[in-house]
Formats: C-alpha cells, structure tokens, sequence
C-alpha cells in the first residue's frame, strides 16, 4: 500500500506542482499586495463596508466578513479561487488514478502483482487525502506567515483555515472518487466531477443571495462563511465536515468492482444507431471522439458569460462609494472606469474558459496517441498530419462558435444589467459595445494556445502539460501583474494582454501577432510529430 501510493505520488509529481505553486504564489503575494494598496485598516474596513451590499461581490464571493480586516479580506476573496481551482486539481487527480488508469491498462497490470481489488482504490483515496491535507497545510503555514508583517495573520485562525481548505478540497476528492466508479469513461467522470463543482459553487450563490443559511453546509464553497477564521473562529463545524467526507468516501471503499465495470451501467446502456457510409471519415470520427467535452465546454462557457456580464451593473455601481474603492479596483487593472475594468476581467475569465477548451481539444491527440487509437488511423492508410490539423481546426472552430455566440449574449445582458441599475438616463450601447468585443478578443489568445498544445505533442508526449503552464502563468500575470507592480515587459508577456480593442484605440498588430504564432506553432508540431516514432502505452 505505502509503495502503490508513493508512485501514484512521484507519477503524479509534476500535475501537482503545476497545480499546487501558482496557488500558494498567489496566496502569499496577495497579502503584502493588500498591504501595501491599502496601508490602514481603517481603509480596508471602508472598503468592506462599501462593498457588502453590492450583489455582484455577493455572487462573487459571499458574504463579506465583519469587520473585514487584512486577514479576513483575503481568506473572504481567495477561498472561492482556492476552492474552484483547487477543486478542479483535486478532480482530475481522482480520475487520474482510478478510471483514467483503468483505461491505460496500468490497474490491470498493479493487480497481477497479487495485491486484492480493493487496494488500489483505497490507494488513490488515501493519495486523494494527503494532497488535500498538504494542500491545506501550505496554505495554513503561508497565512501565518504573514504574521511577521501583518498581526492580524495569527496561528490558530491561520490552522483553522487551513484545515477548511483541506475538508473542502477531501470532498471535492470524494466526489471525483465517485464519479470515476458512476460513468464509464474518464472524459465522464471529470465531467461528472466538475459538474458537480458548478452545482456547489451554485448553491453557494443561492446561499449568500437569498440567506439560505442551511444551504451554505451544502457547498464546501461556503464553509468559510460557516468557520468564519480570524473572527469568530468556530471549531465544531469540522466534525461535520468530516462526517461528510466519511460519507463520500464510503461507497468507494467499501464496493468493489471488475475492471473496465461502473456502477452506473443501467444509465449507459448502448444504443444501436444507424449511420450513413460518410459518418466513416477521420474528421467525423475526431469529432465523435471529442463532440461531448466540445460542447460541454461551450455551454458551460455560454452559460457563465451570461451569468458574469448579468452582474455588470452592480459592479459599475461600486464607483459611488468613495475613492478608495477606486483607486484599487484602478490598481488591480491600470483602469478608472469600473465598467472597464470589471467587462476586461470578465472578458479575460471567459477567455481563460476558452483556452482550457482549446487546449483540451487539441491535446486529444495525445490521448489518441497513447491509446494506440492513432496507430490504427496511420496504419490505415492516412497521412500522419491529418489527426493533428483535425484536432487543432476543431480546437480553433469549436472557440470561435463559442465566442461569437456568447458576444451577443454578453451585450444583451450587460445592456440589460446597466438599465436595470440606471435606469434609461444612462447610455449604455457603448458598455455593451465593449462587453461584445472582450469577448470576440479572447479568440486570438484561444488560436495561439491551441497551436501551442498542437507544438507541445509534436517535440514530445511529455511536453503536453506546457500548454496549461503557459496559460496558468499568462492568467496570473493578467489578473494580478497591476496589483504587484509587474514591470511592462512581463504584463506584455501575457496572451491576454494584446486585445484588438483597448481603450484608447482599436490595435490589430498583438492579436494578429498571435493568430500568427497559432497557425506556425500549429504547423511546426505537426511537421515534428509526423518525423518521430509514436508513443504508445
């Protein structure tokens, strides 16, 4: 047991740091960049004050605490992020080692060894807990070490939160647990799993909107509202946070199953379909492979644009509480006018949304690879290129469809957001003008990352997680290079950075710049693929 989960942690080693790092960066950074755009309490304490009415903070994150001070700013803002990404880490990781396995053949090949069916279940449970309780443990060693320069950091609030991070993140486990043992795929259960994370972050909103008080232990999203660190520091709440991780993880320990079998069968029963002679192509059968993660993503994507720019109005509304507000929204976006900097960073979070679809797609061709599903195609008689270019056109088309049919919706509802809280007396065609564009701009960063992924496959299989790298780093440095003083040539270095429409003028030159590196990067892996031996495991 101890040897199966010290090699589904080194396996794993490098998923994790990619994960694990930029968060804790995040979390130790946002501290001192507080800090220092807001030296007094008493202005952080303004600040909390102006934006505890306001909807749009409401839906973001919850309910603001109070008083909100440096430490419990920054849990208040960072749980959700911490929750979501976190959750999605978590998720993957679940899958990773129990149906994604299976698919690879590398369970069947652990049980010959002569170890029982049960162990490498309760293998990628416990491996399941332990990055979740590291992953609590750093982020409960970096709130206190912000004690050295902010006293309100101090070590029992610091453990308590940390520990919450970590039941949180053991439930987000137990759910991908499940779901790897309710569908019959791995491309399912993650997105069982992360479906699942959208409905708590749902019921969370619902919670903090309507003071649903009950419907907060629902949602791991909103027990920071329940354990309330720094303030009241309530204990007793985890003993049923751990009860419920017990629950969770029951059905997976306690049943087993045979290979290749899920519990779910009677839903997944196949179903004879009759399809004509041209479905048997290899672009129909690339898009067979990938339709469902395809739309699942556009959908998700739709639906959350709609959700993001309905709260464009309330946000706009917070320029009416004083200047300190101001002037660090201002910093956190180099902007002065709230519309713009909230339509940018909504623009921005959609674009991030299309680039994990991109790049998903287009790394289907690693998985194709590593199956063998690619030897067949190429022994078949097919050009070596053709998968590649197939992926990437599906990877760029599949983004493009998204975003021109979630610019329109965007404006609609940002139009509709801006008279809801102004009334008519305010023209807002030209705030729905720019929510239309923030979108459709998110395109030439989707093209250049998908054909970065389609480079990434080409050098090596290995390569692939660079493509996620580089839009985790490009992400970061959107959002917060303002707020830590990032020097220009580093917040240059961001894909999102080179949007068509900025505020002074309309600037083709970045966003053709980058279609550009989307079309040569795409080119160059397809050429280097077709020139190295294919991996298959």
């Amino acid at each position: 047991m101890n040897t199966l989960i010290r090699v589904f942690f080194r396996t794993n080693l490098g998923f994790l740091l990619g994960w694990i790092v930029p968060l804790m960066v995040l979390l130790a950074a946002s501290p001192s960049a507080l800090y220092a755009a807001n030296p007094s309490s008493a202005e952080v304490a303004a600040l909390g004050r102006a934006i505890s009415a306001n909807l749009g903070t409401l839906v973001m994150y919850g309910h603001a605490p109070e008083p909100l001070g440096y430490a419990t700013w920054i849990l208040w803002e960072l749980w959700i992020w911490l929750g979501l990404l976190g959750g999605v880490m978590i998720i993957l990781l679940a899958v990773r080692l129990t149906r994604a396995m299976e698919e690879d053949g590398i369970v069947e090949l652990i049980r010959v060894t002569g170890i029982s069916n049960r162990t490498p279940v309760v293998a990628a449970a416990l491996t399941v807990l332990l990055a979740s309780g590291l992953f609590g443990f750093l982020c409960a060693l970096i709130l206190y070490a912000q004690m050295f320069k902010i006293e309100e950091f101090e070590l029992a609030p610091s453990v308590l939160s940390g520990i919450g991070i970590a039941a949180m993140l053991a439930v987000y486990g137990g759910i991908g647990l499940l779901a790897a043992q309710l569908t019959p795929t791995a491309r399912a259960a993650r997105a069982t799993g992360l479906s699942a994370l959208a409905i708590t972050y749902a019921f969370r909103v619902i919670a903090d909107v309507y003071d649903f008080a009950w419907l907060r232990w629902l949602s791991p999203l909103g027990w920071r509202h329940i354990l309330d660190p720094y303030l009241d520091n309530n204990v007793w709440p985890l003993a049923v946070f751990v009860l419920a991780i017990a629950c969770l993880y029951a059905p997976t320990l306690a049943f087993t199953r045979d290979l290749g079998a899920f519990w779910g069968a009677r839903a997944f029963r196949p179903q004879t379909t009759r399809v004509s002679e041209h479905a048997f192509n290899p672009v129909s059968l690339h898009w067979r492979l990938n339709r469902a993660i395809v739309l699942w993503w556009a959908l998700s994507t739709i639906a959350i644009a709609i959700c993001l720019f309905a709260l464009i109005g309330e946000m706009d509304s917070l320029a009416t509480t004083g200047t300190e507000m101001m002037d660090s929204m201002a910093q956190l976006l180099g902007d002065t006018e709230l519309s713009s900097i909230f339509v940018r960073m909504m623009g921005t979070l959609l674009g991030i949304l299309l680039s994990c679809a991109a790049i998903q797609t287009a790394l289907a061709t690693l998985r194709d690879e590593t199956t063998g599903t690619l030897s067949l195609e190429v022994t078949s008689g097919g050009p070596r290129y053709r998968p590649l270019v197939v992926d990437w056109a599906t990877a760029v088309l599949a983004g493009a469809a998204t975003a021109l049919a979630a610019a329109p919706l965007a404006a609609l509802v940002t139009d509709w957001s801006m008279r809801s809280t102004y009334g008519d007396a305010t023209n807002t065609s030209e705030i729905a003008r720019a929510a239309f564009w923030a979108v459709l701009d998110q395109l030439p960063p989707v093209i250049a990352l998908a054909g970065f992924a389609i480079l990434c496959v080409g050098l090596s299989t290995r390569l692939a997680p660079l493509a996620w790298t580089v839009l985790g780093i490009s992400g970061v440095i959107t959002y917060f290079g303002e707020l830590f003083q990032f020097p220009d040539w580093l917040l240059n270095a961001s894909v999102f950075a080179w949007a068509a429409h900025q505020e002074s003028a309309t600037q083709w030159t970045g966003a053709l710049t980058l279609v550009g590196i989307g079309v040569v990067t795409a080119a160059a892996g397809t050429l280097l693929r077709s020139r190295r031996d294919l991996v298959c495991t």
